[in-house]
Parts: C-alpha cells; structure tokens; sequence
C-alpha cells in the first residue's frame, strides 16, 4: 500500500498531465506547508511551472531542491532545459550579463549526454564573442572572469582571457605610441590590463596540463605530430618574445621619445613580469610536496570560509572565522573583510599561479598563509623560502627581483629604505639588503676605481649577516645568509685578484697590495694571501737592489707573516743578511748577520761560502795577532772558526779528519792534492792553527 507521500506525488503527476496547473500548485503547496523537506514534491512543482511556461518560479523551486541536496537527476536536467532556454531569450534581447549567469548554472547542472554538449555549444562563445565584436571589451572580460571564479581549473576560460587582455592592452599600446587620442585611458587602465595579461599568461605558461591539452587539440586539427621538445620551446620563449621584448621596445622608444613616465611604466611591467615568473615556478614546484606535507587539500577548489577555517585550525587549533561575535572582538584577524562578505567563494590554488594572479583573484592572503604553513613544516625547502619573499604581504619579492633579475641593486636599496622598521628589520629584510649590497657591490668593482666602493659595501653586508645570524641564530634563513657569506667571499677574492693584476701591471705594487691587504681582511683567503706575499717579494727585490737591506727584510717578514714557510720570502730574507754582511766586510760585524741568513736560507752556497769566508778571516785576524809566546787557548777560537768553515763548505767532511791536521807534516798536507779554492785554504789555515796550538802545549 502506497504512503500518503507517494499518492501526492502520483496525483500531481497526473494532475500535470492533464494541464490542471492551478490544482496541482494548491495541491503541492498546501501539503508543503507540513513538510518542507521533501525534494521530490519541489520538483513536480518546478515542473508544473515550467509546463505553465513560468520559467523564474520553475528554476527558484529546483534551486531549493539541488541546494539542499535532495535532487534527482531528473531535477538537473529540468534545470538544464530551463536555463538554456532563459539563456536564449536573455541573449535575444541582448541581456549578455543575465545570459551568462543562467549559462553558468546550466553547465553546473548539464547531463553528461552527447545531447547536452550539443545544447551548451549553441551558447559557449556567443556572449563573451559577442561583446568582444561590440567593441565591449570589459563586459566580456567581465563575464569571463566572473565564470572563472566559479571553475577556476576551466583551461579555456584562462586562455581566452589571457588572449583578450593581452591583444586589448597591445592595440592600446600601439595608439598610444601612435599618438592617437585614447579617451578615458590612464597609466592606471595601463597598469590594470598588463597586470591581468601578466598573470593569466605566466599561469598557463607554466601549466603542463593546458599545453598538452593544447598539444592534442593542433595535432587533431592539424593532422601533425608536434615534438614535446618543440611544445618545451615554445612555453621557453612565449613570455620573452610576447612580453619581455616588448617591453624592452617600448622602453626604448620612450626614452628616444622624452616619454620617461611612460618609460618607467614599461620598466615597472618588466619587474611585474619578472616577478610573477619566478613565483610561478616557484609556486608549482611546492605544490609536488603539498600532497604529502600540507594537511589542507587544496587539489581541488574549496570554499573559502572552509579554508580560513582550516587554515586557523592549522595555526592555532580554533576556528574563529565567520562568526559575528568573534569578528567584532577579534584583534589583528587577517579575515575580517571575508567575514560578512564573499564566504562561498571557491578558491583553486593548485594551479603554477603567481603573485599577481593570486592578487588579481584576491586569493594572495589565504596564499601567503598556506606558504606560511607549509613553511613550518619545511623551512629548508628553496623555493618556500623564497615564496616568502616573493608573496609577502609587504612587497618585498618586488625588490628580490629588482637585486635578481633587474640588476638594479641601487632601486631595489631605495625601496628597501621605504619600508617599516620591523620589516627591514626582519631576516626576510635582512637578507634582501644583504643581496643588494652584494649586487652593488659587484656593479662597482667591473667600474673603472670601484673596487674600493666595491668592498665597502661587500664588508657592510658581512657585518649585517654576522648580526643578523647572532639574532636569530637557528632561523631557517640563516642557510640562505650563510650561502651568501661565502658568495661575498667568492667576489672580493674574484675582484681583489683581477685589481691587484691590473695594478701590477700599471706598476701601482703599493695600492695592489693596499687592496689585497683589505681583501684578506674580509676573507682571510689563502690565495690572496699567496698573492701578497709575492707582492711583498717583489718589493723586497727592489729595496734589495738598492742595498736598503732593513727595508726589504720588512717586506719579506710581511710575505712570511701572510704565508708561513714561503721559500722565496726566507731566501729574500737569507739574502738581505748575506748582502749586509758582505757589503760590511768585518768578520765581526759580517758573522752574526750571515748566521743569521743561514736560520733562514740553510741550504744556500752562496751563503755557506760568505760564512765559511769570514770564519776563516776572522780566524787569520786572530791567529795573525799571537806570537810565540801566546797560550795555546789563544788559538781554540780561529781552530773551532775553521772547523765551522770546512764543515761548511765540506758538510762530510769527519772531525776525526780535522783533527788529524794538527799531526801531519805540511808535505803530508800538499800531498792531499786538494783543488785551489776557499776550501784548501781554509784547511791549510787550521793545520797552520791546530799545529800552533800543538806546539805550545807542548805535545
């Protein structure tokens, strides 16, 4: 036996059937009054409507039952029908924003039926297309943008804006440069409409998907087989032929043309440009290890209470968002303007989206928190740390690219300067001041007299590092300061070599080694050290060829001092003693100096000889001034100078074989048939000395 529920809807049926509309709508309605759940007595309701031809109340009463969540699919595809038709009659009488709004909902709820995709197709391009031949290029962009935000992941929706914008502010461009009078047009327009071509295209450039959507569309059309290394090209060049090179042409031709505010424009664009690429990519390589990391899905569009309502539970274990109560005594909540307004959105951010599109979309906040979270969990990852930079809430990947890619450390300073005192105090600011001064700091050193300035600026951001790292020592950034402490140090190295070689080579030895002095200051490098102490040498030659002996030891002590062990510099030290010494010739003076070049320089001939000479004077000095009636102690010095001397000049000699001259005939000593030399002389002076100090001993 069929319910009471079940014979309401039969009758209804049958009711509709018949045409007896107003019976059926009294009949529904009066027992809707007792139970407003059921959806199914809705839809025979929407149905009696639609068979009355009223469309609005037929579509209000089939929102209430698909809203709730108790449609059929018999209900979806009333709603099809229906909204198709109001789509039709809108755009007849030319209602294009009414037109889209009812198009927007009947691809909601459109069966997947070769019949639908057929009905959709009538109406796809008719409205955005139609405004565009108009001349209405914001009506269409309007409509666009407005279906987007409801299918974020819709690839065409994206592409047909990236084209409008793109050609719409490129013909603008075009009149402008022209001259042509363009009504109503500012730098704001400007402004607005590259942002937007920016944004959508840099998106789609790094999106994989829409380029091997697009890949199989022209190989289907076309008949031909498209290389993947040709689609990889092709996304490589896009936004350097379409948008980068057309910018740098207008900079140019403003800057001919006196235009310098529209010049500066073009340089804005370019860093907007710069800036939406790098977070781009940046943004899809930390999208392959959200999946496993981030609790929040976002693989798929959410709403966007849902998400702040995440992302507060992620933060701090509370859900405050959208409620009154919360709003109005919450202090410093960053979802305030969501609260009453825009709750239902739905957001899509696993997408290779940027800065500027995610303010375009107004999704930069909930942007910035979700890298906020992830962050936590993986503070070492690159790109992260970088998405920091690059979506601050502050602007600061603005300046990142003014140091990085621009090449304008002096602007990106300026702008640095501009901001708040806690954000230029903050690692993230720290760290971009360090990054500029190590920009400027590279600029100055290729100029002509820049190393000086060079090193100043290197040596400030070594100081600003060692702070900033004291601070906060186990900050996650400091990998990243750290990284660039040794770049500085790769630099001043680079520079002070390079300088240090060009000075020498202009003869300027003093400010080469001014410069490698202050760079192993800041490095305390072993090359640079290396490269002094050859410097150093090489004065000390200089000052050695002019007999300023003091002088050149200094230099050489000052090589040894940068580069312990330095051969060439104790050899220059040995020789200053050595020369001294010969150019004092007295024994008494001349010995103590030569000693001293052999502490330093031991294995040296020249030296050996120059003592073993002196020994020997010295040791003719004294035994020359005794007589006969001397004590033999008298001739214990010059024999111990003479044995020095030999072994000096004969280190193999043995002492057995010195001390057998005392004992020999000089016939004896003449038969040993020894060459002419220092040598032969030296052991004929300690037979003469041994022999002397034999006889007055008595044995």
């Amino acid at each position: 036996m069929r319910s009471h529920q079940e014979r309401i809807k039969q009758l209804s049926a049958c009711l509709i059937a018949l045409n007896r509309h107003q019976e059926v709508e009294v009949l529904i309605k009066k027992y809707l009054k007792h139970d407003d759940g059921d959806g199914d007595l809705r839809y025979y309701l929407s149905l009696n409507y639609a068979r009355e031809g009223k469309t609005e109340e037929a579509l209000n009463e089939l929102k209430v039952v698909l809203e709730n969540g108790k449609g059929n699919e018999a209900a979806k595809k009333l709603a099809f029908k229906l909204l198709t038709y109001k789509a039709g009659l809108k755009i007849k009488n030319k209602d294009w924003k009414e037109a889209s709004s009812a198009l927007t909902l009947a691809i909601k709820y459109a069966p997947n039926t070769p019949d639908a995709r057929k009905e959709l197709s009538r109406f796809r391009k008719a409205l955005p297309i139609s405004y565009l031949k108009s001349g209405q290029r914001e009506e269409a962009a309007e409509i666009w943008e407005e279906e987007l935000r409801k299918n974020p992941s819709d690839l065409n929706l994206m592409h047909n804006l990236a084209l409008l914008y793109y050609w719409w502010t490129l013909n603008l461009e075009r009149e402008n440069k022209n001259g042509s009078a363009l009504e109503g047009i500012n730098s704001d327009t400007f402004d607005r409409l590259w942002r937007k071509s920016i944004a959508y295209w840099t998106t789609l450039v790094h999106m994989d998907y829409f380029w091997k959507e697009w890949k199989g569309q022209r190989e289907e059309s076309c008949s031909i087989q498209i290389n993947e290394e040709d689609i990889e090209t092709l996304r490589h060049k896009f936004i350097e032929e379409r948008f980068s090179k057309v910018f740098h042409d207008y900079i140019d031709h403003y800057k001919l043309k006196g235009s310098l505010d529209d010049s500066d424009r073009h340089e804005e664009y370019l860093t907007t440009l710069l800036l939406e690429a790098k977070s781009s990519a940046c943004w899809k390589d930390a999208l392959s290890i959200w999946r496993s990391t981030l609790k929040i899905n976002i693989d798929k569009s959410i709403k966007r209470y849902e998400l702040i309502r995440a992302i507060q539970e992620v933060e701090d274990g509370t859900a405050c968002f959208g409620t009154d109560e919360n709003c109005k005594t919450a202090k410093g909540c960053h979802w305030g303007r969501y609260c009453q307004s825009d709750r239902n959105r739905e957001l899509f951010f696993n997408i290779p989206a940027g800065y500027q599109f995610f303010q375009e979309c107004d999704m930069l906040l909930e942007a910035q928190k979700l890298i906020e979270i992830l962050y936590e969990t993986k503070p070492d990852h690159e790109s992260i740390e970088k998405l920091r930079i690059y979506l601050h809430p502050q602007k600061l990947g603005r300046i990142l690219v003014l140091i990085e890619e621009r090449k304008n450390p002096e602007k990106a300073i300026n702008e640095w300067q501009k901001l708040s005192e806690k954000v230029r105090n903050s690692v993230e600011g720290r760290y971009l001041y360090v990054l500029a001064l190590i920009e400027k700091g590279r600029e100055s050193s290729e100029q002509k007299d820049g190393i000086h300035d060079a090193l100043n600026d290197w040596s400030i951001a070594k100081e600003d590092i060692n702070k900033t790292i004291w601070i906060d020592t186990y900050h996650p950034f400091n990998k990243l300061l750290d990284t660039q402490q040794k770049k500085i140090d790769e630099l001043v190295i680079e520079a002070c070599e390079r300088e240090a070689k060009k000075l020498k080579q202009a003869v300027q030895i003093d400010q080469a080694i001014r410069i490698l002095e202050k760079g192993i200051k800041m490095t305390n490098n072993s090359s640079l050290k290396e490269h002094l102490s050859i410097f150093y040498c090489d004065e000390g030659d200089k000052k050695l060829k002019d007999k300023q002996f003091s002088a050149a030891r200094g230099d050489f002590e000052k090589a040894l001092s940068y580069n312990p062990g330095y051969i060439r510099a104790k050899r220059g030290i040995g020789t200053t003693y050595n020369n001294e010494a010969i150019d004092k010739n007295d024994p008494r003076q001349s010995i103590p100096l030569l000693e001293t070049a052999m502490s330093y320089d031991s294995d040296s001939e020249v030296i050996k000889e120059n003592l073993a000479g002196m020994y020997n004077q010295k040791a003719v000095e004294i035994v020359n001034s005794l007589n006969q009636y001397s004590d033999y102690q008298k001739f214990d010095e010059p024999v111990e100078l003479l044995r020095k001397a030999a072994r000096l000049l004969n280190p193999n000699v043995a002492s057995d074989a010195l001390d057998s001259l005392a004992h020999i005939q000089e016939w004896q000593l003449n038969d040993l048939k020894l060459p002419e030399g220092l040598y032969k002389t030296v052991l004929r002076n300690l037979w003469i000395a041994s022999s002397g100090r034999r006889y007055r001993r008595g044995y």
